[in-house]
């Protein structure tokens, strides 16, 4: 990341359309933008947001399954972005 370049601050409900609402009438919408924040490297989110998320799945999902979910955010968050090379064309 260029240490000039702007940075988009990432709210959890991103996050949670990605990993939980495939069916979202956003999710399109939504995962072009996770594709252009991978590709620029730009984005980033808060301790507060990840805890959010971390409540969000909770209801659903087994510790393992959480604990997975959630390595997708280990190290720093541009990790995340990282991983979104799926969405990359």
């Amino acid at each position: 990341m260029d240490p000039k370049q702007e940075l988009i601050l990432i709210d959890t409900n991103i996050f949670v359309i990605d990993l939980r609402y495939k069916r979202d009438v956003n999710f399109k919408k939504n995962q072009a933008f996770l594709v252009e924040i991978a590709q620029s490297r730009s984005g980033f989110t808060t301790l507060a947001n990840l805890m959010g998320l971390c409540g969000i799945l909770s209801f659903n999902l087994n510790p393992m399954q959480l604990k997975g979910s959630l390595a997708l955010f280990s190290g720093t968050v541009q990790d995340y972005s990282s991983s979104c090379s799926r969405y990359e064309r």
